[in-house]
Formats: structure tokens, sequence, C-alpha cells
């Protein structure tokens, strides 16, 4: 069966076995300068800063073309451009199935063309931090700061759709190429007791104020692209209905305890934290767990070290892949007449265990040993419960070996 199986199928070349409406052909660059001010008065020390950073994306967003315009190259031969559209792709399949014993048609299946777009974009972004001596063993710390995140490339650099046009007037699904990076205004408070050599209590909390979060879903914009309008061949500025921009928001606080057994060499560390975040329109966020820790026991001497710890993440909204972004991939579903919120995909509770020790053998050579994942978890992937598992991830048990020299 596997045998029959095989032979229905072979590959041709890499090139013929693209499938141009999941491809992406992008290049962002970052570029960035940053200027920074330390000061110290009396118990009171920080610093301020200032960073501008430039991203450039060059998206080359494949477009479709219509039908009978633009031949493919038969698999094997030279590429011949087409002549209206010379970026056409005429040597991918497209969803073009060529049977052995049969004709070329080298019009079969779907021809795209890209089309490049170019975006710059600015951000300045600031920041300060103090920290405050209330004793010799007690500091108090305050940060605000802007930080860049940035969006999935498939929001910038993915397939367009098939253009609609009525009455002289274009729609077209597809990226976005004026999604702007998102930004993060942050504000953090941090108290610190140092109540012994190396031990620690700490508590703080934390805020973050987020702008341009992605909001999926079939909006239409006010920007326009080039497209072909397939009733007549014609290139047309279509208004794109596409991914949009949204605010967020996580709030949380953190806590932590650090201390060595007395004189054993021995130790303990743990650290457990909440974050709470919520989205404009009300969908949760993905990849964000409310709660997560951990627990780790150490021994240490001049020569070697040894930690084990256990560390946990609470479950989370997931997704294996970023969705279109014309996809209201988080929207509603109605069963029998009744409209519902589509289920999301929940990435299950897990605990993983991590070690990592070092040896100095001499005083110029070290050794060192790291192993993640030892207990070889297991995280689920659900929809509706973790009764009804949608797949299984597990990543094995890794392990590291170092050999450090100086000279």
């Amino acid at each position: 069966m596997q045998s029959w199986i095989d032979n229905q199928w072979k590959s041709i070349s890499p090139e013929w076995d693209r499938l141009m409406s999941s491809a992406i052909d992008m290049r962002e660059q970052q570029s960035a300068i940053f200027a920074m001010q330390n000061f110290e008065s009396g118990k009171l020390s920080g610093n301020v800063g200032v960073r501008s950073v430039r991203t450039l994306v060059n998206a080359n967003v494949p477009t479709p073309i219509p039908a009978n315009v633009c031949p493919k190259t038969e698999p094997g031969k030279t590429p011949v451009p087409c002549v209206k559209y010379p970026t056409a792709i005429v040597d991918a399949a497209n969803l073009y199935n060529w049977y052995d014993g049969t004709a070329f048609n080298p019009y079969g299946g779907t021809m795209w063309y890209l089309q490049p777009t170019e975006k710059t974009f600015w951000n300045l972004l600031p920041s300060v931090s103090f920290r405050y001596e209330l004793d010799k063993n007690m500091v108090l710390r305050l940060a605000g700061s802007k930080t860049i995140g940035r969006q999935n490339y498939n929001i910038w650099g993915g397939a367009s759709g098939t253009p609609t046009c009525r009455d002289g007037i274009c729609t077209v699904t597809g990226p976005n190429p004026d999604l702007k990076p998102m930004t993060s205004e942050n504000f953090d408070l941090n108290w610190s007791w140092y109540f012994a050599p190396r031990s620690l209590v700490s508590v703080g909390i934390f805020q973050s104020n987020i702008e341009g979060y992605t909001k999926f879903g079939g909006l239409q914009q006010n920007n326009t692209i080039d497209v072909i309008d397939p009733a007549d061949g014609a290139i047309k500025p279509a208004f794109l209905i596409t991914a949009s921009q949204q605010g967020a928001q996580i709030k949380g606080f953190d806590i932590g305890f650090e201390q060595p057994i007395g004189k054993t060499g021995f130790g303990i560390t743990s650290n457990i934290s909440r974050a709470v975040t919520s989205v404009e329109d009300g969908r949760p966020m993905t990849g964000a767990s409310e709660w997560a820790g951990n627990l780790g026991g150490y021994y240490e001497n001049d020569r070697f070290s040894i930690r084990l710890v256990f560390n946990y993440r609470g479950d989370y909204v997931s997704s294996a892949t970023a969705p279109a972004p014309n996809s209201n991939a988080q929207g509603n579903s109605t069963f029998q007449g009744v409209t519902l919120p589509a289920a999301h995909n929940w990435a299950a509770p897990v605990v993983n265990v991590a070690l990592s020790s070092s040896f100095k053998i001499s005083k110029n050579l070290e050794a060192s040993f790291s192993a993640t994942n030892l207990t070889d978890p297991v995280r689920a992937v659900y929809r509706y419960s973790q009764a009804e598992v949608e797949r299984q991830d597990v990543s094995g048990r890794q392990y590291y070996f170092n050999l450090k020299y100086k000279l």
C-alpha cells in the first residue's frame, strides 16, 4: 500500500513544488542609535536614555494573475519570463497536477506575480530607571520605558487573494504593508530585601500598555495596493481587507526568594509571577500564561556547582502558525442558530525540569554540563477542554556539554 501511495506523486524540483499562495518573500532591516546617561546622588542612582529605531520592510507580495495570461514553463526547461507581468512565477506548479503520460498544460493551476512593497517606520524609545537605598540591606527600584515588538512576517508579506471589483471599486484580501511595529509603555516597581549574605526577598509589580497589537479579521483599510482586475486584466488600485491594530495590556506581580542553607553549600531559589492580560476587542492574548513559577535547589563550592530547577507554566492561547491576516481566526461560530465565541487553541499547563552544572578542572580549564526537559514533558493542545486533546507537543530531552579554556 505504501509503495502504491509513493508512486502517485513525485518531486519534480524545489522550484516546481512551491506553493506561492503560502510563500513569504520579505526582508526586514533594523537599525538604531541610542544614548544613555548614568547618575548618582547619595542613596539615589539610576540612568536615563533614549533609542531611535528604524524599521525597513521590503515585501514581494504574491498576487494572483487572471487565467490564460502567463504560461508556465515546463519543468526541466529554462524559465521564460511572462511578457505582460515580468515578475510572474512561471516555474512553480501552484496547484497544477501534471501526471506522467499527459501533455503539459502551460495554463494549468494558478499563476502569481510578485508585487513589491516598501515601508519605513521610525520609533523613539525613551527609558528611565531609579534605584533608591532604603537602608543598607533594602533597595527600591522604579523603571519606565518604551519598547518595540515585531509583527508576524505573514502579516507584512503573505499572499493576496483574488480581487473583487464592482462599479470601478476593487477590494482584495491580503497582507497589510502599513502595519506598524508594536510598541509598549512599560512600568516596573520592585522592592528587594537582602536579609542575609546571598539571600533575597523581592516583590515587584509591573504594567505594559501595548499599542499596535494585531487585530485579525476582514477589515477594510484606507490604504490600497495595485491588483489585476480579473474581468479585463487591467491594473487597478484595490482597498485592502486585512489585519488592523488595537491596544492591549499586561499587568501583574512577581515574588522571588533565594537563600543558602547555612554553610553547607546548599541553597534554594524560587519565583512566582502572575500576568493578567487584556485585549481591546475582548479576545485573549496569544502566548501569555497567567501563572508561571520556578523552584530550584543548588549546591556549590570553590570548584563545583550544580543546580536543579522545576519550571511551571500555566495554560495559554496557542497557535502552531500565525493565522492569515484576513482570517478572523478568533471570531464567532454559529451552532443551531446560536452564535458563540469560537474555541481557541489552548496549550495545557506543563512542568519542565532543567539541570546545570560546572567544574573547574584547573585555573584555566572549566567543564560544564546542562540538560533540559529531563522529565520529557508532553504539552497537550486542546480547544474546548483538556479531555479533548487536539495534538501533543514533545520536545524531548536535550543535553549540552561545554569545555572552556581561558588564555
